[in-house]
């Protein structure tokens, strides 16, 4: 197989029931480009890890990690970028909520306007308020505490250079969040509006007191630098087994 142009990294948890309407989206999405899709199941206790090796076995394009213990979305992202191969990557959610048909036109507007990463913007109807005060709160915290987000909203929906992916990886240490890492420095960001979509199964697994923690886990060891003394080299990625590499 050659390089890819886009690798599409989906983090998985017990989301059986969205994977096949997601993987045909997907494909139908992604036709008239050279990518790749990789599917990072973080200990899911459904029938997740049974679907995706189906998956993998039936085409060359898709690649499963099967993370040993549950890592949680940050980490099981991570894992699944460490194996991309494209010279583009793109990020979404298992759920449903972020469409597949949107990645082209981000990754467009990421290579018309000579950005490094593009994250879609959400135009959101009827949210719950514990979403919306979530979405609010992470907002003000990147405008206080992260100068260099300002003007660009973060999402996990997002199409990025493959560089910018090895500059943020270089840097991870031990609490890590992404959209952190990456506005740590200048980077050349913006947003593009996508038609949010209600979560096909389930509910989300981050209620406002679990927010709250993972920002103040952000604040503390970014903006406050509470990270541990001598930590500077990068931790290892949690460890997963190599379902099938295309």
């Amino acid at each position: 197989m050659n390089r890819p142009e886009l690798s599409v990294i989906v983090p998985v948890y017990n989301g059986c029931s969205s994977l096949p309407r997601l993987y045909e989206e997907l494909c139908e999405a992604l036709q008239d480009v050279e990518h790749e899709l990789i599917f990072v199941d973080d200990a899911s206790t459904d029938g997740s890890l049974a679907l995706l090796r189906e998956l993998a076995g039936a085409d060359a394009r898709v690649t499963v990690l099967a993370l040993r213990a549950n890592r949680g979305q940050q980490e099981s992202t991570l894992c699944g970028m460490a194996a991309a191969k494209g010279r583009y990557l793109a990020n979404l959610d298992d759920d449903g909520q972020h469409p597949p048909a949107c990645l082209l036109p981000m990754l467009h507007c990421l290579r018309d306007h000579d950005l490094e990463i593009v994250y879609g913007l959400p135009i959101t109807g009827d949210r719950k308020l514990v979403r919306q005060g979530g979405s609010t709160l992470r907002d003000l915290l990147f405008y206080l505490f992260f100068p260099y987000s300002r003007g660009v909203k973060v999402s996990s929906f997002r199409v990025m250079t493959a560089g910018l992916f090895q500059r943020v990886l270089a840097q991870r240490q031990e609490v890590f969040y992404f959209s952190a890492s990456v506005f740590e420095q200048p980077v050349r960001a913006g947003n593009l509006p996508y038609p949010h979509r209600p979560r096909q199964e389930g509910r989300s697994g981050y209620g406002l007191s679990k927010l709250a923690a993972l920002y103040f886990n952000i604040i503390r060891h970014y903006a406050l630098d509470c990270r541990k003394p001598g930590t500077a080299a990068p931790v290892p990625l949690p460890i997963g087994e190599l379902i099938h590499h295309g």
